[in-house]
């Protein structure tokens, strides 16, 4: 799906064989091409929790669950965009109507690419206005090189919006 300006929720689908140099992901990108080892994704289990520093709040794990994922790890940043804690939650199960399909496309292009996604838009919660976002999407893989998990990364919000 291609961005489009006024929308509030915008996808790309980005090829995994030359890792896109977007700044604000510069450094989760580059210690995800270190776990790549000849592969063409990482496993989750290739990663130790220390390797995350300054990254923590920042991320999100969710497990392939059918046709959804489901998060195993929400960090807080994610809970202050998103204004919850999506930790143990289905991912489209947690979207408001309007964006459940073109987010269901996404990760089926993610999934059959396999690929990375790249997510921006704005996120509204009562009493704060809208805050803008970035999310990185970083396939995972199982024992067989099938995509198991995503890795979510989000980069700092960098503005606050009224409500218009």
């Amino acid at each position: 799906m291609q961005p489009n300006e006024n929308s509030p929720l915008t996808m790309q689908q980005l090829p995994l064989t030359h890792l896109p140099e977007v700044t604000e992901f510069k450094e989760i990108l580059s210690l995800y091409a270190s776990k790549l080892e000849g592969r063409l994704m990482p496993r989750w289990q290739d990663f130790s929790f220390s390797e995350f520093v300054g990254w923590h709040p920042r991320l999100a794990l969710s497990q392939i669950e059918g046709d959804d994922l489901r998060f195993r790890i929400f960090g807080t940043a994610f809970v202050e965009l998103f204004a919850r804690d999506l930790t143990g939650q289905l991912l489209i199960g947690s979207m408001v109507a309007e964006q459940t399909q073109s987010t269901k496309t996404h990760f089926h292009a993610l999934l059959n690419g396999p690929r990375i996604g790249l997510a921006k838009g704005r996120v509204p919660a009562e009493g704060r206005g809208f805050l803008r976002f970035e999310v990185i999407d970083l396939p995972l893989a199982d024992e067989n090189g099938e995509v198991s998990h995503f890795l979510h990364a989000c980069a700092p919000p960098t503005e606050r919006m009224s409500a218009a």
